[in-house]
């Protein structure tokens, strides 16, 4: 007898076209996912519906009172500036009525005065800003390079000032006091190359210029002194004049 024959071959697994591949092996993966997690992660939940059931309402009763205290702060907050309004309204319409005027001044702090007394503050509040400009345009100033002695330091800071405060002079004399630089009642006081004998120099001019003038301003330009005596040199300056602004360069 002849060996049995068939007419065609089963195909195998990798016989098949990809896609058919791709869907047999989708069909498995989705049968396993449910035999071995789906199915025993419902009768999981099933049977410890009551568990979650109670953790769901737990965190519901928690919000809730959560939400409920947020409420109660904010309504409490909303009273208090309600009660703080009234109360402000009340003081502001007792300032008026004694003819007081409102002025925030240069810190920002609010007074109530007479009209002569706003312009009198507002004028102080101009100095304080002059200065602060002033001390803030000489941190500013930088020599092109180191210059041979004070007085070609004292020039060149007139020089660059005078580009923001036309007022700016030179040696202006009041009484025995007269400082390098001027700027209404501010005084500037020039040192470079500043040396140790430079800084003693300043206290004594310190005393005599702040009779005369409201301000006074130091510049230390090109410093050649020891650094530990210069830092209780300038804290003895703070303790003895706290008024007096000082800039190294």
């Amino acid at each position: 007898m002849g060996r049995y024959s068939s007419d065609y071959d089963v195909p195998t697994f990798s016989d098949l076209p990809p896609w058919r591949q791709v869907a047999i092996a989708l069909i498995i993966g989705i049968v396993l996912l449910w035999i071995f997690v789906i199915q025993p992660f419902i009768e999981w939940v099933k049977l410890n519906i009551l568990l979650f059931s109670g953790i769901l309402v737990i965190i519901i009763i928690i919000l809730v009172w959560l939400y409920s205290l947020y409420q109660k702060q904010e309504a409490e907050k909303r009273m208090l500036e309600a009660k703080r309004n009234a109360e402000r309204k009340v003081f502001e319409e007792q300032q008026r009525a004694k003819g007081l005027v409102s002025y925030t001044d240069f810190f920002g702090k609010e007074k109530w005065g007479k009209p002569e007394q706003i312009e009198s503050w507002r004028k102080e509040d101009e100095k304080l800003t002059m200065i602060n400009r002033v001390a803030d345009a000489i941190r500013a100033y930088r020599p092109p390079k180191p210059l041979r002695d004070e007085y070609a330091y004292q020039m060149g800071l007139h020089g660059y000032l005078e580009h923001e405060f036309s007022g700016t002079q030179v040696e202006v004399q009041r009484g025995h006091s007269r400082p390098d630089l001027v700027i209404g009642d501010i005084a500037i006081e020039v040192k470079g190359p500043t040396d140790t004998m430079a800084l003693q120099t300043v206290p004594d001019k310190a005393m005599r210029y702040m009779q005369k003038f409201k301000h006074l301003v130091v510049v230390l330009f090109e410093p050649q002194f020891n650094e530990g005596r210069y830092n209780e040199w300038l804290q003895g300056m703070k303790f003895k004049f706290p008024e007096v602004i000082v800039i190294r360069k």
